[in-house]
């Protein structure tokens, strides 16, 4: 009888090590040298997006625990993203990369400029926080490069308004209270949207939004009200 199970391809340590090393090099070429962002895909003319800038700064200390770069070139490339995001203006111009500490989505590679019309994601914001946080943790010791690259993530998320964006999410649960669905069926799918989204962004949003805030400050009630709202 013919063996109908489909065998799965082999795939040892080799292969594994090679996919990794494959991988990391998106990370290593595509990015701008001057404004450290990273492109949001090979495309020709992609723009940046902010949380793969997030998962680079995620992979960096991967990247020198594997040797396939130099501690000094990872900091240096950890550095140029970050200071970006720290002198980047932040309001209503048209310069602005973003507002209250959260970024626009897409940015343009060169100039750093919204592109795309694109919204400003406090998803694709949560993730480049935790890029940044997870470069300040590793990058440990006492050099003036490392002691300013610390300080960069630090002062990147506690910009972040979070009790701002507890405000709107508290304005959406009065509104599914007042309004019916079968009155808005099309703007209520678009509610379901985004909890869907707000669901995977609590996991990211939530741990962030706690360290900053102490138990005993009354700016920590905002931190529980966003956990219940998204789950």
């Amino acid at each position: 009888m013919r063996d109908n199970h489909l065998k799965s391809p082999s795939f040892d340590d080799h292969d594994l090590a090679k996919l990794e090393s494959d991988t990391f090099k998106y990370f290593l070429h595509e990015l701008h040298p001057a404004t450290g962002l990273t492109a949001d895909s090979t495309r020709e003319g992609s723009p940046s997006s902010i949380a793969v800038v997030g998962f680079a700064l995620t992979v960096y200390p991967i990247a020198v625990e594997r040797r396939y770069l130099s501690r000094a070139e990872a900091i240096k490339r950890t550095l140029t993203k970050l200071r970006f995001f720290y002198h980047g203006p932040d309001g209503e111009g048209p310069d602005a990369i973003g507002r209250k500490g959260f970024y626009y989505h897409f940015l343009d590679m060169k100039t750093g400029r919204r592109t795309w019309q694109s919204e400003v994601s406090t998803i694709d914001t949560a993730i480049l926080i935790a890029g940044a946080l997870t470069a300040a943790q590793y990058f440990d010791r006492d050099t003036a490069a490392e002691c300013e690259l610390r300080q960069l993530a630090e002062e990147l998320y506690r910009r972040a308004d979070w009790v701002s964006l507890d405000r709107i999410h508290r304005g959406l649960d009065s509104l599914r209270t007042r309004t019916r669905v079968a009155d808005l069926p099309c703007f209520t799918q678009e509610l379901s949207r985004l909890d869907q989204g707000l669901q995977v962004e609590r996991h990211l949003r939530v741990p962030i939004s706690i360290r900053r805030s102490a138990l005993h400050s009354p700016a920590f009630a905002h931190v529980d009200r966003l956990s219940r709202h998204t789950g």
